[in-house]
Order: structure tokens, then C-alpha cells, then sequence
């Protein structure tokens, strides 16, 4: 038999990364102990962990990443060529087989909780994104432009005819000012300075000869001081400029091809205007430990696509990583930056990421309107004593307002927004930030600090849980639809990278709600859910529950809780756990064995039920998980019959899919019968 190939840092990364894409978007596997078997895929793998998150850690296996691409493929979409993923399977192994090599002697520091710069940091994420299938598929010759191999190089400056050159700024000074301040001399008369990446200039000399041979622009070369890229290989970075810049790039990146849109360019500008409003103080009243980080300015030639550049606002003081880089596995299997940096404390550093970020993003939605994309790559966090002091949000790309605020920004902006497509519709809104901001932020903070081994995903899970539902409670100024789709859903919208990737889909062309595939995948915020038949050891907490006036409004008096309990008769008398923790009590019956058969037709396999609910479990989605449970569970129709009156619990049972086909008199009450069919 022949040996397994050799599975180094890099083979294994892309292992675990595929097997997990494949779980999330459509495949399945058979966990035993410490094993994972992919009998769709003819592949076993040792399990190294096991994550709520879905972000599960395997050993090495029997076949190349590309194999295991070219299987996986073929159980998704058989009826989608792969070579093209294939061949960017194999071009992102060897990218970051490369980067591990090259960075090898600095990983220790780089994964050690001791500070370090903006730079080193951005400029330290080895591996790439954890659940893309290519998360280093770039142009070959961008490879010596790559934030992973430190480069320093001047950018390429053009002289360009001002008649050829739109600009905007919402800094107070015009973009081509800003240009010759970081140029550091003025253009001539007439003409407009405009920087370039040095791999644009060379594929702008090509496509657009034209404006070169015709005086428009006259190519300066290189020149001036040098820069280094960020996280994104088309940002760049001096620490003396006030602005990065962000320039397009005629490649393709993970999925998109790196060209910035017109229209992004005018959101971008738009962004940092109505910064400047009232609505930048709401903003910053609503989210004080959050600070956005504007791109305020831009140049572009529009005679061609993509000859443009945006200036990013240069604000990274202290110690400020990015989460992505924060989160990031150890190469060779040692712990994340953020376990280290968590150490002992993983739940306590969990709260304040909760309250700095997460309840920042959650506030803006509901107070201000405004929403954003904010991916592990574009979240980053100022540590102070290694915990979460302050986050900031970059890229002006993934900025949008809810079209419920609309009307409320036009009235301080009119039209803010229309031109540049930065209006998101609220079931869009909430599909994209079910993903970037929870499924792909919070959920890999879960993950790095669960996976560290200080603390069980679980713990955490319920941690965010609780915050949602204590934000819910709150509300604001715009519905919170988010946080009812978060919180009661039974799946989460996610976006599926590796499908989008074998469609060779451009992630930044097209209408934003058919750019990527999305898959759903099960709520991680419903924790499995247990239930326990109730004796004597509950009536405690029985009797707390039904003595409160919220449930003894509609429960009826209780007098004597033994009594109660001892004249249930054909009732089932359960209690509900979730994660260990008693929640609710539910009473199950027959129906016909209970009067309530004599008012309808009922058939002999219908099923009733009774539910209270602990006050703290109440708006958590505990409660329809539980209902949804009890429904699945029945092999014929499920039924209930509150009181008429109540009008939360038929609110409650019609968003559950219950319906309500008559009203009843009972003995105790006037009832409505509610009936889910199987």
C-alpha cells in the first residue's frame, strides 16, 4: 500500500478548510471519538476538535488538498467542471507553503500575547481565511507584493491631465492636494498627480496606451517614499502618511476580481459626508467604542476601468490587530494569538469584544440605520492589557444604511445613497449581517477562544446569545428583525465560499444579492435542547414559575404545588434544559384522552401541549426551538389552545407555523385551537 503524501502546514490547512466547507455547504460525516469519516469523500481524518461552530480541526489525511477538492466538487455540483478550482486549490497551497517558510522564525512573536504594531500584525495572517477553499489564490506575479512577505517599494506616479480625472473628497482638502502632500511637490499646472500600485501601472500602460501615447498621462515611474501592504495586498501603508491608499487591481484575489467601482468610490466619500452630519453624532452617541474608519477620498480616470485609487484614513495607534489575524491557527499546531492573549480570562475577554464590538454594530442597526460588513479582515480591535479596549471597522466598500432609516438620512442627505447602491434592503440587510458580523466574526472569536482549550464554545455561545436577547429587550429607533432572525431562527443564512468559488463567481460584480452563493446551516444559538420528566425535585422551581403573576395571569392560582402535581392525571409533566439549565415546563398529553377532544374532530394521534417559560429564557429563541422540538417530535398533528385573550402566545405560536382554525369554549377559558399539521 502506498504511504499517505506528506501533509505539511500548509496541505493541512487547506484539509481542514475544505472538509469544513464541505460540512457546511451540503456534505456530511460520521463522528466517532476521535475520527472523522467522510464516506461521500473515501476519506477518514483524525479529529482534532470538534467545534459548535462548525469550524472543526482535522489531522492529516489520504489524499491532496486538490484530490480532496476534485471529491468534493463532485458530491456538491457533479455538473461544474473543478479545474478551475482545482488550479487555485493548488496555486494558494503553494502560496502559503511559501509564507510559512519565509516567516517561520518570526511566528512565535507574532502568536505571543506581547504587543505588537499595527503593521506586524496586518502583514502576519500566514494561512488566510480558515473557511475559504482558496485563501491565497492570487496572480503569480503579485508575489512580490504580498503583505506576507514584508515588502517595502515605491509606488508608480502618473502625471495626468486634469480634464481626465474626477475627484471628490469629504476632508475639507480636494483629493489631488492630498496626492501631492503625500507625493510631497506639486504638480504642474494643469495636471493632476495620481499614485499607482507598481502592478497596476504596468497592466494600465498596456490597456490604456492610448491616454499614454497621447500626452493625457505621462508615466513618472517610481518614485518617492516607500510603502507596505496591509492585510489586503491592494492597501498600502506608511506610517507617516496620514491616508493609506487603496488602489484597484486588474487580479483576481480569493474570488474577485480587486477593481473598485465607480459607485464604490462615490460611497465611500458619501460615507464620510454624512459622517460629518447629525447622523455621525447619533453614530457615535450609539456606539462610543466603535470608530469607523472613513475612505474620505478618491481619483479616478474613468476612461478606464479601475484606474483609480481611494485614500484610507491612517488611525492605528497602540496595540490594534484585526480580528482575522487575531484568530488565526498556529501554522504547526500551537494556539492562536488570541488564546494566548485570552489566557485564563477567555470568558471575561469574550464580554468585552461582546459589549466593544458586537453591541456597537447591534446599536448602530437599531438606532442609527446604519449597517455594515464587517468580516474578521475589516474588524479590528485596540488592546489594552490584551483585552478589547476599542474596535474599529474599516473598508467603506461593505458600508450601507437600512432602507427602513432612508427617509430619516435623506432628510439630513437628500438622495444619500441612491447613486451609489449603499441603500440595503431589510431582508438583504439582515441575510449579510447574520453572516459578516456574527456567523463570520463573533462565531470565529467563539471558535479561536473554544478551540485554545480555556473554555467550552457553549459557555460563549450562550454568553452571545444573552446579549442578543438583552438588545432585543431594548430596541431602538428601526425594527429589530436582525435579532429575531438571529435569535428565533432555526438556521442562519451562510455564505458558501467554496460554491461560490467552483461557479467562479466574482464576488464584487453583479446585483449585491446574487454575488455569492448562500447555504443556511443551524442556528449554533439553540443549544440542544433536553427533556427531563419533572418529579419532586423540580416543584421548587416549578411553583417560583407558576406563582409569578406574568404565567399565573393565564396558568390559573396555584394553591398547593404537590397538589397540582398529584392531580395531573393523563397530563405529562416535563422540564426543558438547555445547555444543563431548566428553562420551561411543558405539559404533553393525548388529546384523546383530554376533554378537549369532545370540541373538534380530533384524530387519535393528535398531540396537545402546555408551556411556561422561565422570564430569562423568554425572548432568547429557546422557546420556539422548544416548540419547533416538540412539533418535530410528534408523528401526527400538533395542537394547543390558549386563551384568546393571549395575544403574545398566538403571536408566538403563528410565527412557529400554527394555525388557528377555530375558537373554543372550554370549561376554564375561551380558547383558540391551534393546530400544526404534519
Amino acid at each position: 500500500m502506498l504511504a499517505p503524501p506528506r501533509q505539511d502546514a500548509a496541505a493541512l490547512a487547506a484539509t481542514t478548510t475544505l472538509l469544513n466547507c464541505f460540512l457546511r455547504e451540503g456534505g456530511s460525516a460520521t463522528f466517532r471519538e476521535d475520527r472523522a469519516i467522510f464516506s461521500e469523500l473515501g476519506v477518514e481524518a483524525e479529529l482534532l476538535h470538534k467545534s459548535d461552530t462548525l469550524h472543526h480541526r482535522f489531522g492529516a489525511i489520504s489524499v491532496s488538498p486538490t484530490e480532496l477538492a476534485r471529491r468534493i466538487s463532485q458530491q456538491l455540483d457533479p455538473g461544474t467542471s473543478p479545474q478551475a478550482l482545482l488550479d487555485r486549490v493548488d496555486a494558494s497551497v503553494d502560496c502559503v507553503r511559501r509564507y510559512v517558510e519565509a516567516r517561520t522564525p518570526d511566528l512565535d512573536r507574532l502568536f505571543a500575547p506581547a504587543p505588537l504594531s499595527f503593521i506586524e500584525t496586518e502583514q502576519a495572517l500566514v494561512l488566510g481565511h480558515p473557511l475559504h477553499p482558496t485563501p491565497k489564490g492570487l496572480s503569480g506575479r503579485l508575489a512580490p507584493f504580498v503583505p506576507e512577505l514584508q515588502p517595502h517599494f515605491p509606488l508608480h506616479w502618473l502625471s495626468v491631465d486634469a480634464a481626465h480625472v474626477v475627484h471628490d473628497s469629504a476632508t475639507g482638502t480636494p483629493a489631488p492636494q492630498l496626492a501631492e502632500q503625500l507625493r510631497g511637490e506639486r504638480a504642474p499646472h494643469g495636471r493632476i498627480l495620481v499614485p499607482v500600485h507598481p502592478w497596476e501601472a504596468g497592466f494600465l500602460a498596456r490597456a490604456a496606451s492610448r491616454l499614454f501615447t497621447s500626452g493625457a498621462v505621462i508615466d513618472l515611474g517610481p518614485q518617492g517614499a516607500p510603502v507596505t501592504p496591509t492585510s489586503s495586498v491592494r492597501t498600502v501603508y506608511n506610517h507617516d502618511w496620514p491616508y493609506q491608499l487603496k488602489f484597484s487591481l486588474h487580479a483576481r484575489v480569493t474570488n474577485s476580481m480587486r477593481v473598485t467601482l465607480p459607485k464604490e468610490l462615490r460611497r465611500a466619500v458619501e460615507a464620510k459626508r454624512l459622517d460629518e452630519t447629525i447622523v455621525g453624532e447619533q453614530t457615535r452617541a450609539a456606539a462610543p467604542h466603535l470608530t469607523v474608519i472613513h475612505d474620505p477620498a478618491f481619483l479616478q480616470v474613468p476612461e478606464h476601468d479601475g484606474f483609480s485609487v481611494l485614500f484610507r484614513e491612517n488611525h492605528f495607534e497602540g496595540d490594534v490587530s484585526s480580528l482575522t489575524t487575531l484568530c488565526q491557527d498556529h501554522p504547526f499546531g500551537g494556539r492562536s494569538r488570541l488564546a494566548n492573549l485570552a489566557a485564563g480570562r477567555e470568558r471575561e475577554w469574550f464580554q468585552a469584544y461582546l459589549e466593544t464590538l458586537i453591541v456597537s454594530l447591534i446599536r448602530l442597526y437599531l438606532d442609527v440605520g446604519l449597517t455594515y460588513e464587517p468580516h474578521q479582515q475589516n474588524t479590528l480591535l485596540r488592546l489594552n492589557d490584551g483585552m478589547p479596549e476599542h474596535a474599529l471597522v474599516r473598508d467603506s466598500q461593505g458600508y450601507f444604511h437600512r432602507e427602513a432609516a432612508h427617509q430619516d438620512v435623506c432628510e439630513i442627505l437628500p438622495h444619500h445613497g441612491e447613486a451609489a447602491e449603499s441603500i440595503f434592503p431589510e431582508s438583504l440587510a439582515d441575510e449579510r449581517l447574520v453572516y459578516y458580523p456574527f456567523l463570520n466574526n463573533a462565531l470565529g472569536v467563539i471558535d479561536a477562544l473554544g478551540a485554545g482549550g480555556g473554555i467550552d464554545e457553549r459557555t460563549l455561545l450562550k454568553d452571545l446569545r444573552d446579549t442578543l436577547a438583552r438588545e432585543r429587550k431594548q430596541g431602538g429607533r428601526y425594527p429589530h428583525t436582525l435579532l429575531d432572525r438571529l435569535l428565533d431562527d432555526a438556521t442562519w443564512p451562510c455564505k458558501a465560499n467554496l460554491r461560490t468559488r467552483l461557479h467562479d463567481m466574482d464576488e464584487l460584480v453583479g446585483d449585491i444579492s446574487t454575488q455569492s452563493v448562500y447555504v443556511t446551516i443551524p442556528n449554533p444559538l439553540i443549544p440542544t435542547i433536553e427533556l427531563v420528566r419533572a418529579d419532586e425535585s423540580h416543584y421548587p422551581l416549578l411553583e417560583a414559575w407558576m406563582t409569578e403573576p406574568r404565567v399565573s395571569e393565564w396558568w390559573g392560582e396555584l394553591s398547593d404545588i404537590d397538589a397540582y402535581m398529584a392531580g395531573l392525571g393523563h397530563l405529562e409533566p416535563w422540564v426543558a434544559y438547555a445547555d444543563g439549565d431548566p428553562f420551561a415546563y411543558v405539559e404533553m398529553y393525548w388529546v384523546v384522552e383530554d376533554p378537549l377532544a369532545k370540541h373538534y374532530a380530533a384524530h387519535p394521534d393528535d398531540r396537545g401541549f402546555h408551556i411556561l417559560v422561565d422570564e430569562h429564557a423568554a425572548g432568547t429563541g429557546l422557546p420556539r426551538a422548544l416548540v419547533r422540538q416538540i412539533v418535530a417530535g410528534n408523528e401526527g398533528r400538533t395542537v394547543c389552545e390558549p386563551d384568546v385573550r393571549n395575544g403574545r402566545m398566538l403571536a408566538f405560536c403563528r410565527g412557529l407555523g400554527g394555525e388557528i382554525q377555530m375558537e373554543l369554549e372550554l370549561p376554564n377559558k375561551r380558547a383558540a385551537l391551534v393546530v400544526w399539521e404534519r
